[in-house]
């Protein structure tokens, strides 16, 4: 170190003569050079020592080779994608692949990673791991995109294993219990008809004597034991349908069709008493002579099991209804959904024509507005009178009546529900009736109703208006009454409100209608 450089020598003035301080001891000496030989020797201001240069010049190089070997590390381990196969887009001219559409800067034009064939990046989003070769690795390689068709032809993605095709066996085994069941119900068949024929041949007979009345169903009796063979009483001790033991109260009965040993419980429906009559009509298509249809054999009563009843009559029973015309709830219902479908599909329009109206109001918008605000207003009073309908519907059964109370219930919350918007058409409306009662013709035109000069054509308009205004206050009205019974106040509130224009509608165009008005 050089003297020159110490603080020392700068904040004191240069003595006179070659005498220099050291600026550390503030020793006097007589030239520069025994300065920088003491501030070396005693102060230790000398050069780097040998070893000191090597250890230093050890650290340098191998913080140098620390820094080498990492970067040529990161070259190493950075995947590198196979771009020979990649076919290069030419813009405007190539298309996609997928859907032919010509790849423009707005369009970019993708390669897919697998194949290298040019998409669109509509048709190039999903993505599989390939190696740097391009090939399809799912363990160690890179995620890259691809088109739909590498996607699905990779491999392990269409394969599901060993299949065994037992449709063949299925068929065969559902096919024989078909005709098992197909055999058992021409057999229940063959046996009712001989049972009824039977029946008949005997009633004929009883008609001719007195005698034959007598022993006439003690013949019925012995007919059904030939017709199927009884399981004897003593072989059974529980029912064959329901399994309840046998008591003293619950008593043994014989299916007259197939000859099991049922109860008669009123829980479990067992077996039951039907009459003769009503299966022969159920049951129109078998060969049963038609003179037994005419006489008087409402009397004769035959048990059958709730099993053969199944099997002889439930799809005749099907077959019948599906002949028979639409119940009217359905029928009700139908007409109430198509109803509500027109509703939903006009409101958005009418209210969008609404906000268009008060932004800009013209002739043409007000017109349409109109047309369209009318024709919901008359789908909404026809959907009333639909549910109505169906309130006045008598239903036959408890699960009739579940279907009714729904249907009501979902008709009173649309109304509830897409009533209220009207309001804004309501203002709208009253709003174009002010901005005409301010000009000339609008006051000449009143002045004109007043006097009751109006056209064909326009007291039929004015009838029309007065009619579906009526109609909806009449909704209204009931909708305040149904918020109210609620308890939802702010809904009565705002309804009364909307009540309230509507009846000024009322007045006003009772007014213009004078006399040609109808209450």
């Amino acid at each position: 170190m050089n003297a020159v450089d110490g603080p020392g020598y700068l904040d004191e003035p240069q003595k006179s003569g070659s005498e220099l301080n050291c600026p550390v001891c503030a020793q006097t000496l007589h030239d520069l050079a025994k300065l920088n030989e003491h501030l070396d020797r005693i102060h230790g201001f000398g050069e780097v020592s040998n070893e000191d240069a090597d250890s230093v010049n050890t650290q340098l190089t191998r913080s140098r080779n620390v820094v080498e070997n990492s970067s040529k590390a990161a070259k190493a381990n950075r995947f590198e994608l196979k771009r020979d196969h990649w076919i290069k887009p030419v813009m405007g001219k190539s298309r996609c692949r997928t859907c032919s559409k010509s790849l423009t800067q707005a369009r970019q034009a993708i390669n897919c990673r697998r194949c290298g064939e040019v998409y669109c990046k509509n048709h190039c989003n999903l993505i599989i791991k390939l190696n740097s070769n391009a090939e399809y690795n799912p363990l160690t390689g890179e995620w890259c995109k691809c088109c739909i068709n590498c996607f699905g032809n990779r491999a392990g993605y269409n394969e599901f294993g060993a299949v065994c095709n037992k449709t063949s066996m299925f068929k065969e085994l559902r096919g024989s219990k078909v005709e098992d069941k197909q055999l058992r119900k021409l057999q229940l068949e063959n046996r009712f008809i001989r049972l009824a024929n039977g029946i008949q041949q005997i009633n004929n007979q009883s008609s001719k004597s007195m005698l034959a009345s007598i022993r006439k169903y003690t013949e019925i009796n012995k007919l059904e034991r030939s017709v199927v063979p009884w399981t004897p009483d003593e072989a059974a001790f529980a029912c064959s349908l329901c399994s309840k033991p046998f008591t003293l109260a619950l008593r043994k009965h014989h299916c007259r069709l197939c000859g099991k040993v049922v109860c008669n419980e009123s829980q479990t429906n067992c077996s039951n008493q039907l009459p003769l009559m009503s299966l022969i009509r159920a049951a129109s298509d078998l060969p049963i002579s038609t003179e037994f249809v005419d006489n008087n054999a409402e009397d004769v009563q035959i048990r059958i099991c709730s099993a053969c009843v199944r099997i002889l009559f439930i799809k005749r029973k099907f077959t019948r209804e599906l002949s028979l015309p639409e119940p009217s709830i359905l029928r009700i219902y139908e007409n109430m959904r198509t109803t509500a479908d027109v509703i939903l599909s006009i409101l958005p329009q009418v209210l969008n024509q609404a906000e268009e109206f008060s932004a800009t109001p013209n002739a043409p918008d007000v017109a349409l507005l109109t047309k369209m605000r009318r024709k919901l207003l008359d789908s909404f009073a026809l959907y009333d009178r639909l549910t109505k309908q169906m309130l006045k519907i008598k239903p036959k059964n408890p699960a009739e009546e579940r279907i009714q109370r729904a249907i009501v219930f979902r008709a009173s919350m649309l109304i509830q529900e897409h009533m209220l918007p009207l309001r804004s058409l309501t203002n709208a409306a009253s709003t174009q009736n002010s901005s005409h009662e301010t000009t000339p013709e609008s006051e000449r035109s009143m002045n004109q109703g007043y006097g009751n000069n109006l056209s064909i054509k326009e007291v039929k308009e004015y009838r029309d208006q007065l009619m579906v205004l009526k109609e909806q206050k009449f909704l209204v009205e009931n909708m305040i009454a149904s918020a109210s019974k609620q308890r939802k106040f702010d809904e009565a509130e705002t309804l009364s409100g909307n009540l309230r224009e509507l009846n000024e509608q009322v007045e006003m165009i009772a007014r213009a209608l004078g006399e040609e008005g109808f209450s």
